[in-house]
């Protein structure tokens, strides 16, 4: 045993972040027991890091759960024979919902559904949509480094989709 107020510590590192500290008070300090309190507080940042990993994939379990029962809802209502328009619709409001964005806005000439609401004007919209199907990829716009974005509108992405090789 070692004399009162002694005693030995060994850093709790999860990430490379320091998530806190193992002591013991009452040993005497050697180097054995150094080792041990290093391994034993390994042992313990291991647990923290696989809790970590766990939440993590908790929640990308949650995320893929919601994307699949979005396709579940899909599939249903494309079996309740609901015209393109309701489905162009339904497909914006799940997107809205999956991607947690402001608004969606789904074309399908001459058909243009907005969900929630409109948020652009719609030639200012088909503009866009016309340059991202003359590019043939994605157009992403930012407040920060673009021009062109309508009013109140801080992030813009336009993705055209091939479908048997027309958009």
């Amino acid at each position: 045993l070692a004399p009162a107020g002694e005693q030995l510590a060994a850093p709790i590192r999860v990430g490379g972040q320091l998530a806190g500290e193992l002591r013991v008070a009452g040993l005497a300090p050697s180097p054995a027991a150094q080792a041990r309190l290093a391994a034993d507080a390994w042992a313990v940042a291991q647990l923290l890091q696989r809790e970590g990993d766990i939440d993590q994939m908790t929640a990308e379990l949650v995320d893929v759960q919601d994307q699949l029962l979005a396709l579940y809802d899909l599939t249903q209502a494309m079996r309740s024979q609901l015209g393109i328009g309701e489905t162009l619709r339904l497909l914006a409001s799940e997107v809205v919902r999956l991607v947690r964005c402001q608004g969606a806005v789904m074309i399908m000439p001459p058909l243009l559904v907005h969900e929630p609401r409109p948020l652009a004007d719609e030639a200012l919209i088909l503009e866009h949509f016309r340059s991202a199907c003359e590019q043939q990829h994605e157009i992403v716009l930012s407040g920060d480094s673009a021009h062109g974005l309508p009013a109140g509108v801080e992030h813009l992405c336009v993705i055209p989709i091939r479908v048997r090789g027309a958009i």
